[in-house]
């Protein structure tokens, strides 16, 4: 078999990795949202504020990466669907023309 040989079950298997990447991604973020949801460090504190402020925005900016990636990795899933799907159909073209016809 050529190295160029398409492999169906390979660019299955890439959308398969993809959706669960997005999800897992999108998974990920909701837990670090939830991770800081109160105030900890001392209410009335200005230095308990200050680091839940500044871990809030840490937490919020590692959130919004990983929205990201998760749209990233939607994206890479539709292109893996879209590619196994438009080289089935050369695949198919292709062996359609190497048929005999009946005798």
């Amino acid at each position: 078999m050529s190295k160029f040989a398409y492999e169906r079950s390979k660019w299955q298997h890439r959308v398969q990795v993809a959706q669960d990447a997005k999800k897992d991604l999108a998974n990920l973020g909701q837990a670090l949202d939830n991770l800081v949801g109160h105030n900890y460090f001392g209410i009335g504190c200005e230095e308990g504020t200050e680091v839940y402020t500044r871990l809030r925005d840490l937490v919020s900016a590692g959130v919004q990466r990983l929205s990201e990636y998760s749209a990233e990795a939607s994206t890479l899933e539709a292109t893996a669907r879209s590619a196994e799907s438009t080289l089935a159909t050369a695949d198919a073209e292709s062996a359609s023309q190497f048929r005999t016809p009946p005798r």
